[in-house]
């Protein structure tokens, strides 16, 4: 089942295009579905939010229309509001109608093919060139963001989840997500060959490591980088080592001392010596 949010890919739907042809990857259509794809209602009247449907889309000039964003909260469907051309104090005003709907138990059982992260239903759509606003709007709400314009590209890079695309967008959509990545950092010490501490020489068991049987080279998965090397001299091998061998904290007996934290978000208390 497809997920709006943060650790999945953006969902990308696609006006009705009159039988014209649309971009491989998308998800959806805002229209008749075609097959599988998901199927996107532009409501503008109560009538329209019992569509059977995988998502609701108020259009922006309805983001005043109170009664209809609720009938869109009761729907049981997770909803787009676009937020095109409004104030802050109009998005998060409507935004607050549809979630009292929710705290007030208004909220139908959920349905359609499509789940919001952190069961949520309502997803805000920026339009237009202000892409830097998406970042406001959803520290403002604490709700997901999705975007309508030229460059949903760039919106995608800013956060946006879900997109209501042209004809010709989606390929540069799927390279941004793909160049952001999954915002993870690398969990395996130098695996891309760093300069490292080496035996300089083959070295036996038992041996007390000392200046002279130790060098730097670029190797991968080498553990001691070229600032540990006292921490290295003065310690007993436990292991063979082979010219131009990475040392590894296994091979050595004792423990190294704990570094100190070089970087912190806050100034440390007392002037460091």
């Amino acid at each position: 089942m497809p997920v709006i949010g943060p650790s999945h890919p953006c969902l990308i739907f696609f006006r009705e295009t009159g039988g014209g042809k649309l971009d491989p990857g998308i998800d959806g259509v805002i229209g008749d579905s075609l097959g599988a794809m998901l199927r996107a209602v532009e409501v503008n009247s109560a009538t329209d939010a019992t569509a059977d449907a995988d998502l609701l889309i108020l259009p922006s000039h309805e983001i005043t229309h109170r009664q209809l964003v609720e009938a869109a909260a009761r729907s049981g469907l997770p909803t787009a509001l676009c937020t095109h051309g409004a104030t802050l104090k109009e998005i998060t005003r409507a935004a607050g109608w549809h979630q009292l709907a929710f705290r007030g138990g208004e909220y139908a059982p959920a349905r359609g093919r499509i789940v919001l992260q952190g069961g949520g239903r309502l997803v805000l759509v920026h339009g237009g060139g202000n892409i830097r606003a998406q970042a406001r709007i959803a520290a403002q709400t604490f709700l997901p963001v999705g975007y309508e314009g030229p460059r949903p590209d760039l919106a995608v890079a800013a956060g946006a989840m879900l997109v209501i695309a042209q004809p010709g967008q989606t390929a540069a959509i799927r390279e941004a997500e793909q160049a952001l990545g999954s915002g993870r950092l690398s969990a395996q010490a130098n695996a891309i060959g760093r300069r490292c501490i080496v035996a300089a020489r083959p070295l036996r068991a038992g041996a007390v490591v000392t200046p002279g049987d130790i060098a730097l080279a670029q190797v991968t998965g080498g553990e001691f980088a070229p600032y540990q090397q006292d921490s290295v001299v003065g310690r007993r091998l436990l292991a063979d080592l082979a010219a131009g061998q990475p040392l590894q904290s296994a091979q050595l007996d004792g423990t190294e001392a704990e570094a100190p934290q070089w970087f912190a978000p806050r100034p440390p208390r007392a002037k460091p010596d």
